[in-house]
């Protein structure tokens, strides 16, 4: 198949990122005094921010509201990410050779909107992308491929015509049974989720280097020329 279109995941596909939320946990439960659970960990692990706050604050019965909440999170995290997230290596250049080769990129994530903008601007690829999806103000998250269709639509083009670059399993076969593809991207993944990532997605990628590099850019996307 060759793509005509691109949706980025950001935290863990684009950027080294993933163990940022867990900082935040850590340095959060210590702020109100609770010990932080496995459990809590898992059920909060693809919700958007406002949902996750509301969660939150229902299960420790805390004083603050949604929005203090969140900005506590929000004060935690920006600091890491302005300081010490990185792009994953071959990340920009990617990007770069799809926005030259007139593909169309999209961003969809649960990230906090504002830290997202800064974070791109940051390492200078913000503006190879059309349209930014942001979970919390779509009020939909990954357990549905609802903001991958969104995607695709901004950008105009047909769901099979998209290429979902993601971290994660939780959306896979949602997402492929819409008739998009699934590229994996090799992260912090325990082993039995990379199994399942490597066996299932159209592609695993561990790097973006040797995925420009080693043909597969060329065989899986419609380029004007070879990158």
């Amino acid at each position: 198949m060759n793509y005509s279109a691109a949706i980025f995941d950001m935290d863990g596909t684009l950027l080294d990122s993933t163990w940022v939320w867990g900082k935040v946990d850590e340095e959060f439960h210590k702020m109100i005094g609770v010990v932080k659970t496995l459990k809590y960990s898992e059920d909060i692990m693809h919700m958007p921010p406002t949902e996750c706050a509301k969660y939150t604050k229902q299960i420790y019965n805390l004083s603050e509201t949604i929005d203090e909440i969140k900005m506590m999170w929000y004060n935690i995290a920006k600091d890491l990410y302005l300081n010490e997230v990185e792009l994953k290596p071959g990340a920009k250049q990617l990007l770069e050779a799809m926005k030259m080769q007139g593909i169309h990129i999209s961003l969809a994530t649960s990230c906090y909107a504002e830290i997202a903008e800064l974070i791109l601007k940051r390492h200078g690829i913000y503006d190879v992308f059309e349209h930014f999806l942001y979970s919390d103000k779509l009020g939909v998250n990954k357990e549905s491929a609802d903001i991958y269709k969104f995607a695709a639509e901004y950008m105009g083009v047909l769901p099979e015509n998209c290429a979902v670059f993601e971290d994660i399993l939780k959306p896979l076969n949602l997402v492929k049974g819409c008739g998009m593809g699934y590229f994996a991207v090799d992260d912090r993944q325990t082993n039995e989720t990379k199994k399942a990532l490597q066996q299932n997605a159209d592609h695993y990628i561990f790097d973006f280097n040797d995925f420009i590099n080693n043909g597969d850019f060329e065989r899986f996307f419609c380029l004007k020329e070879v990158v």
